[in-house]
């Protein structure tokens, strides 16, 4: 009993030294260190693909040669989003190598260093591309216990170990396919084409987002349901996204490592992001150059195969399609406004730009215009013209509301498809005013002059400079311009 009480009484008093010592410090941790043997030879991920070139996805090839891949970790499962296979990177491409383990980043992080024995493994073929792997492992994963003895360790992760490829033009990946796939990039001036209407992710399967930049060209953001971030709603407007630029059957697919590679798009959380409501009064404009605004969307026949008809973009506006994956829906889908008080204008008129293709003559019912006044009664309204569709220009288009003057309505947008036809419908720059004299620009290019422009004046600059010269007042002979029109994104 004796040496009990003494022995508690030690352990008091060593924590209270212990708690006492502000200058305890943890042990350093080691260092992992790697040294190749003596005589042993390396190879690169370019050079490795082109030796096995003939393994295909039936017949995989043996790495028979004592040959080490010298790479950094550019990929793990970190998120969530990768799975069961880490991403290796060396200065003339990267490869994915299979492993047989979930939760294993804590082990080989981003930016770590990395000497793999490339003997006994196994080059395989996946979606046309090839991977490393293990020639008894399910699905070709490499058993864990194989993997912490093939794969070694030197010196502590640091992600400037790994040099992300920057592209501002999505095209361009495919200038050099080799040296780009299965490599971090980093694409800038981008954004989400569902941008703050739907999450990365649907909760029961992998979601599929395209990614478009200044040029229109696209990628798909391929992201699991069991990503950390699968339940966020894509971020709105314009920005910066990395992400291993993986291949599949020839086709170019981004997968993001985490939701710290999506930065610099617009900010604020869902509530923040909503505008203010209320009954708009003349004269009332919207863009779409950013949001839908105040605009809402209401879906009478939406099938569950579809994430959505309406959506907003910020290349094209607002934009409606039932045509996905191949397949046509059928759908009705109403792009509603906001309450509008037509006061005491004496010739209300609604003025908008729209694009249109493949109605196969069906606009009449499949692209509409209704408008609800004060009886509550959505009643139809005739738009002026509507596009041929033999191209993507817009149109620039009217619909009066005198019948409905000193009222306040609303007007709908009414998109209507089927499984035989499904039209792509793309509505942009809408106002409301009491002068039907003011044209809005054709194709977004601006009122086309003459002796004046009645008010409300707006301009774009969506396709051209429109009606706004430019006047050099002082400009040297080296350059060719001052001011100029460059996009619908600047």
């Amino acid at each position: 009993m004796k040496l009990i009480s003494k022995l508690l009484c030690l352990s008091a008093l060593l924590l209270g030294v212990a708690s006492c010592d502000k200058d305890y410090e943890l042990p350093p941790l080691n260092e992992p260190s790697y040294v190749l043997p003596d005589g042993a030879s390396t190879i690169t991920i370019s050079a490795l693909r082109s030796q096995y070139a003939a393994a295909t996805s039936s017949t995989p090839l043996t790495i028979e040669d004592d040959v080490y891949l010298h790479a950094f970790v550019s990929g793990n499962d970190r998120s969530g989003n990768i799975y069961k296979q880490v991403i290796l990177q060396d200065e003339t491409g990267g490869i994915s190598f299979l492993v047989d383990q979930s939760d294993f980043y804590t082990d080989y992080p981003e930016g770590q260093e990395v000497f793999v024995e490339l003997k006994g493994l196994v080059v395989s073929v996946y979606g046309q591309e090839q991977q490393l792997g293990h020639p008894d492992g399910y699905l070709y994963r490499t058993p864990y216990e194989i993997f912490k003895q093939i794969v070694h360790k030197n010196g502590f992760a640091n992600e400037n170990n790994i040099e992300a490829q920057e592209f501002s033009d999505i095209s361009a990946l495919s200038s050099s396919v080799d040296g780009t796939k299965f490599t971090l990039v980093r694409l800038t001036g981008v954004h989400f084409e569902e941008g703050g209407n739907v999450n990365f992710a649907e909760e029961d399967g992998y979601g599929q987002r395209n990614l478009i930049d200044a040029n229109g060209n696209a990628i798909v953001v391929r992201t699991s349901n069991y990503a950390d971030f699968a339940a966020v709603k894509l971020p709105k407007g314009i920005g910066t996204v990395e992400g291993i630029a993986g291949r599949f059957n020839g086709a170019w697919q981004l997968t993001i490592r985490s939701i710290d590679d999506v930065y610099g798009f617009e900010e604020g959380d869902d509530e923040g992001d909503e505008p203010e409501g209320g009954v708009q009064t003349l004269p009332y404009t919207e863009t779409f150059g950013s949001s839908l605004g105040l605009f809402t969307i209401d879906d009478k026949t939406k099938p569950s195969d579809l994430n959505y008809v309406w959506a907003y973009s910020s290349q094209y506006g607002a934009k409606a399609s039932a045509y996905y994956n191949s397949t046509r829906y059928a759908t009705e889908s109403w792009l509603v406004s906001p309450e509008i008080d037509l006061g005491d204008a004496e010739s209300p008129v609604l003025h908008f730009e729209q694009a249109a293709r493949y109605f196969d003559n069906t606009q009449a019912t499949n692209a509409t215009i209704l408008v609800k006044g004060t009886n509550g009664s959505w009643e139809p309204v005739a738009m002026s013209t509507f596009p041929d569709g033999s191209s993507w220009d817009y149109v620039a288009t009217t619909a009066s509301l005198a019948a409905y003057k000193g009222q306040t309505i609303q007007f709908a947008f009414v998109y209507k498809s089927t499984s035989t036809t499904a039209g792509t419908w793309e509505i942009k720059n809408i106002d409301v005013s009491n002068d039907d004299n003011v044209t809005p620009p054709s194709g977004g290019g601006g009122n086309t002059g003459g002796t004046g422009e009645a008010l409300p004046f707006s301009e774009p600059f969506s396709s051209s400079q429109g009606a706004f010269t430019i006047d050099n007042k002082t400009i040297p002979s080296t350059l060719s311009y001052v001011w100029k029109w460059q996009s619908a994104n600047y």
